[in-house]
């Protein structure tokens, strides 16, 4: 049985100047992980990567968000349930690493506090016992001297401690599905290979299986096992890291591929993708990244494609694939060497 189960998920928000209106963000979102599976969910800002990841942790406001389709959790539905149920999956089944830690992390509490409450939420358990398993915790993620920093206050950590600290309190529980929500974005190079490395061994040793966002092709090319790239909402390519990034299927993808930093092109002005995003609800009628692509023909203008199987064995949504998968493959060249902009220092 898969850990986590999308299946059509929509998510459509009142336009603030009609609230009787909803603008659709994400549409007919379907994603499966397995145990003890990695996923990476990639796209630009703004392709609903976030907000998929808020509707499985069950955050966002009822009052402004409408969510239609299927999330499980081992079977479990986590959709239509009540603020008390999903408050109990939160931290304990299911957690979220975020990307910014001083706004995961409550400044007037110490760090041993936020620990200890997360575990007395969850779980029957002594305060003296939870203060053990919190020390321990705080050692296994990397902390020096966890007894001391245990009452210590978020401001009094760097930015990667705190990070170390956030991670820690998402997998005290022993959740079934961690969330990494662009988790390295805030700290250095050195920093973020560092927290790559933490999260996939931690979970690793556990078992727990990992949703994570990033915009990164090269942190997906370090920790991911899959990959599911988004584009306006909806998901345009799907299948096994290494297929992805060696023969992309989507010129979506293959242009995120293009526009990576490489030693070899060190100097040189990097590979943009023309045009921005579509406005959302202002989507054309074929497909929502013709107007961006390099291989855009009459056929992409006229019906929306649908996810289908491409010549490399990924899931795909383009009209044109059979046609033009050579010339993919030609513009992104191999990819054996993709590396984090972050990790090398940048271009």
């Amino acid at each position: 049985m898969s850990v986590l189960s999308v299946s059509d998920l929509s998510v459509s928000f009142s336009d603030p100047k009609n609230p009787d209106t909803k603008i659709p963000i994400v549409k007919n979102i379907d994603l499966t992980i397995e145990p003890g599976e990695i996923v990476g969910l990639v796209g630009e800002s703004g392709s609903g990567k976030s907000v998929t990841a808020l509707s499985i942790m069950g955050l966002l406001d009822p009052r402004s968000a409408l969510i239609d389709g299927s999330i499980r959790l081992q079977g479990d539905e986590l959709l239509g349930h009540g603020p008390g149920t999903s408050r109990a999956l939160r931290g304990s089944r299911v957690s979220m690493v975020f990307q910014e830690p001083m706004t995961a992390l409550d400044p007037v509490f110490t760090v041993g506090s936020q620990l200890t409450e997360t575990l007395r939420a969850h779980t029957r358990i002594s305060a003296k016992e939870a203060k053990r398993k919190s020390i321990e915790m705080l050692d296994s993620v990397g902390i020096v001297d966890p007894e001391a920093r245990f009452y210590s206050y978020p401001h009094e950590l760097s930015g990667g401690m705190r990070q170390r600290v956030v991670i820690a309190i998402a997998l005290l529980c022993g959740p079934e599905l961690l969330i990494a929500d662009e988790p390295t974005t805030a700290v250095d190079a050195t920093v973020q290979l560092q927290l790559l490395d933490l999260i996939k061994n931690a979970c690793e040793a556990t078992g727990t299986s990992v949703l994570f966002i990033t915009h990164d092709l090269g942190v997906v090319s370090h920790v991911c096992d899959r990959m599911a790239t988004m584009y306006a909402g909806e998901i345009v390519e799907t299948g096994e890291v290494s297929r992805v990034l060696s023969a992309p299927q989507h010129p979506y993808t293959a242009a995120l591929l293009g526009a990576l930093p490489r030693p070899e092109t060190r100097g040189q002005k990097l590979t943009t993708i023309p045009g921005r995003v579509p406005i959302p609800g202002t989507e054309p009628e074929g497909c929502w990244f013709a107007d961006r692509c390099a291989f855009v023909a009459d056929e992409c203008r006229q019906s929306h494609p649908s996810l289908e199987t491409g010549p490399a064995g990924t899931l795909t949504r383009c009209a044109r694939i059979d046609e033009i998968a050579p010339a993919l493959a030609a513009t992104t060249g191999p990819r054996r060497d993709i590396q984090s902009a972050h990790t090398t220092g940048g271009h």
